[in-house]
């Protein structure tokens, strides 16, 4: 997709892109090919995993094991595809291309009015992007929903690291073993998480926000 300095954003979901409906009883595997999304890129890239973009023009980009955005429900799906995001910016700065990034095991992100229940993700997470702001967690990036009876036992690590394009990578980050960011009238119950989180490279600013937890990164609900 050739977009010049047009913000676009994608969804992206190893079963379902954006969910407004009802997505039950979905698995996602593995595959050799699987979902591979390329933005304006000529180059050649170690791709590994199932779900893999690469991109150097998207503003929002969202990606989910099974929705990449969830506006209803999701429930007993699991996710056992890998998901790999390569995000850089081709100018110097990422401000103008790259701001906002929502990475999840099962989705990217979980609406107010959407609920995820009965999930489990075991794929591995692999971040290596330049966006200023990262909600990354085993279930779901960013929930302002429920999240209930869900689980992550990815059998890598949920990593955030190093970018294409020095120096940049997360300025603000949220990493969560189940949720990066849980937010204000959210409500996360019933979960557990087995990954290992890690960071090998954030941006080097004055402005560094880094929030990392075992069930979440950060939240502003309750967790029970």
């Amino acid at each position: 997709i050739a977009d010049g300095d047009i913000q676009i954003h994608p969804f992206i979901g190893g079963i379902v892109g954006k969910n407004s409906g009802s997505v039950t009883d979905c698995c996602a595997e593995n595959h050799p090919t699987g979902v591979t999304v390329t933005l304006t890129d000529d180059k050649d890239h170690d791709y590994v995993g199932t779900i893999v973009t690469h991109s150097v023009s998207a503003y929002y980009y969202t990606m989910g094991g099974i929705a990449g955005l969830n506006e209803a429900t999701i429930e007993s799906c699991i996710n056992n595809a890998g998901i790999l995001n390569v995000f850089h910016s081709n100018r110097a700065a990422s401000d103008a291309n790259g701001r906002y990034l929502y990475v999840g095991g099962i989705a990217g992100i979980n609406t107010a009015e959407a609920s995820i229940t009965d999930c489990l993700n075991t794929g591995a997470i692999i971040d290596r992007a330049v966006p200023k702001i990262h909600y990354v967690g085993g279930v779901v990036g960013a929930n302002s929903g429920i999240v209930e009876s869900s689980n992550n036992t990815s059998d890598g690590a949920i990593g955030v690291g190093t970018a294409h394009k020095s120096p940049y990578s997360a300025r603000i980050l949220y990493l969560g073993g189940v949720v990066g960011h849980n937010k204000s009238g959210a409500t996360i119950s019933d979960v557990h998480n087995e990954a290992g989180l890690t960071i090998s490279r954030i941006e080097g600013t004055s402005v560094i926000k880094v929030h990392i937890g075992g069930v979440a990164g950060c939240t502003d609900s309750e967790i029970s």
